[in-house]
């Protein structure tokens, strides 16, 4: 048992969703394949492509024996990733030590930030490794600065599932022990599905590390899913009833020393008063509204619950009290908005955003 002890490996899966995303695919890949920490494996889930990165995907599995390549008929990017967790439990060895990890096709790791320094924190054996994430430009040649972490040994919990609200879900490593012993699973949703994975993922945790190594580069990409999504009640109506549904999936793991997670319905409540903000913001009628609180008694008791915190309550009551005032205000937040989108404005914008030459 010793010896197999001194042998154990730590690697790293990086599972990859891919849908017809042959612009950006080759650059997310490499950025892992030269981290100068080698035992890193992809997974790639070709998610239905049809624009040829199905086959870019195919050449990446034949030329490198460290990727490995599922194609799936297009199921949605939490189908993509499952599939991709389901895999490297059937593939990890149980005497190994192993992390999951997730980048999106069009992101990609930061040059040399896995480097064999990390394997001292790969072999504590924690559940969760977090690292930091920062958003580029379009052409990923800038970057803004990324916000710092509380480094150091955390517990997790209910009083620890904001411990990384100021990252991406992807800049944090997943033991597969704590994948395979609670079946974590992306919920079924376009938005929203990632940020629930990590607060799930937070809440069951023993224990995790945070450090301010930045790892992960998100592009800001205007074609995709989040920047082309329906606006108002279509859009937030699955992600508010998806928190709800986590509290409820998370209350059979609730004990004295991780508590109950109640984040769900807090985070409910604030999608609530953004998806009535952005619904007038886009034109949309109070008629809406009501009928969609006659269908839905709980969102209104959710509103008025403690739950949202004292401060939300206070702008929820104002909603309530000056609903003109607030369908006007949110109109004209939405014209703004739209001025803002304006490519000259925009580049102004980025260039103080993205200030950091990568």
């Amino acid at each position: 048992m010793e010896q197999v002890r001194k042998n154990m490996e730590t690697i790293i899966y990086v599972i990859i969703p891919v849908y017809n995303c042959k612009k950006y695919i080759e650059n997310a890949v490499n950025s892992v394949l030269k981290q100068p920490y080698k035992k890193i494996k992809i997974v790639i889930v070709d998610d239905g492509s049809t624009d040829g990165s199905e086959e870019i995907c195919n050449n990446f599995a034949r030329c490198n024996e460290r990727i490995h390549t599922i194609h799936q008929e297009n199921s949605g990017v939490s189908s993509a990733r499952n599939t991709g967790i389901e895999y490297v439990i059937r593939q990890h060895k149980e005497y190994d030590r192993g992390y999951v990890a997730f980048l999106d096709a069009d992101d990609a790791w930061m040059k040399e930030s896995i480097d064999n320094s990390v394997e001292k924190i790969l072999c504590q054996e924690l559940d969760l490794i977090g690292f930091q994430s920062c958003m580029c430009d379009y052409s990923m040649n800038y970057r803004e600065k990324p916000r710092d972490l509380n480094e150091g040994i955390r517990c997790g919990g209910s009083t620890a599932v904001w411990n990384f609200s100021t990252q991406s879900f992807a800049a944090m490593f997943y033991s597969i022990k704590l994948l395979k012993k609670f079946n974590l699973k992306f919920f079924q949703m376009k938005y929203s599905e990632d940020k629930i994975f990590l607060m799930q993922s937070l809440y069951l945790a023993n224990q995790m590390y945070l450090e301010n190594r930045l790892v992960y580069l998100y592009r800001d990409n205007d074609f995709s899913a989040m920047h082309s999504r329906k606006m108002g009640i279509e859009y937030f109506l699955p992600i508010i009833e998806g928190y709800l549904k986590s509290d409820l999936v998370m209350k059979k793991w609730a004990n004295n020393k991780r508590g109950t997670l109640q984040e769900g319905n807090k985070m409910a409540g604030l999608y609530l008063m953004d998806m009535i903000n952005e619904h007038y913001m886009c034109g949309g009628k109070r008629e809406d509204i009501k009928n969609l609180f006659k269908e839905n008694e709980q969102f209104l008791y959710l509103l008025n619950s403690e739950s949202i915190g004292e401060k939300n309550n206070q702008k929820w009551k104002c909603m309530v009290k000056h609903p003109y005032r607030t369908q006007i205000k949110s109109r004209i937040y939405g014209l703004l908005k739209k001025t803002f989108k304006n490519s000259f404005i925009k580049e102004r914008v980025d260039k103080r955003k993205y200030s950091i030459k990568i």
